[in-house]
């Protein structure tokens, strides 16, 4: 018998962020913290250039989407 798919997230939280590779990352583990399982945690990064993508990348976690950018300004970061 086929497996049931996953539902769908019931939330989904969204970080823009830039050069704050230590504030995003607590933030990131807040979030992954909570007690509610159907999430997911995007986090749109507009260029850093501090380490925050591998800082990411090592927070092993299929609720995290990162999403890398270059750098055009909180607003598209935000949109």
């Amino acid at each position: 018998m086929p497996k049931a798919p996953e539902p769908a997230p019931l939330i989904t939280v969204i970080t823009p962020t830039h050069n704050r590779r230590s504030q995003v990352v607590r933030a990131v583990e807040s979030v992954l913290a909570q007690s509610l399982v159907r999430f997911e945690h995007i986090v749109v990064d507009d260029g850093s250039t501090d380490g925050t993508a591998a800082a990411l990348a090592e927070i092993r976690d299929p609720r995290l989407i990162y999403v890398g950018a270059k750098w055009r300004g909180a607003n598209a970061a935000r949109n």
